[in-house]
């Protein structure tokens, strides 16, 4: 059974917003390209909007848990790089 991009789960398409912002967001708020915090988002989030783009396609189980993963390290890592 194909499903189309539109069926998809609805989850897959927010991790994907979310990872491009995670990308986009130091160069919106002017963070200088090469400070930790900067680096930690472009990382974080062009890992999260591939692994979201994979899950699109099609569903790895591996991809869902490290997107988890990067998940639970964004929502730590301001505690953790400064």
């Amino acid at each position: 059974m194909s499903l189309h991009l539109s069926t998809r789960r609805w989850q897959d398409q927010l991790i994907l917003l979310v990872g491009l912002w995670l990308f986009v967001s130091p160069m919106v708020f002017g963070y200088p390209a090469d400070s930790i915090p900067a680096l930690n988002a472009y990382i974080a989030g062009l890992i999260m909007a591939v692994l979201a783009a994979c899950d699109l396609y099609k569903t790895y189980v591996w991809a869902v848990v490290l997107n988890i993963i990067v998940g639970a390290w964004v929502a730590a890592s301001p505690w953790l790089v400064g």
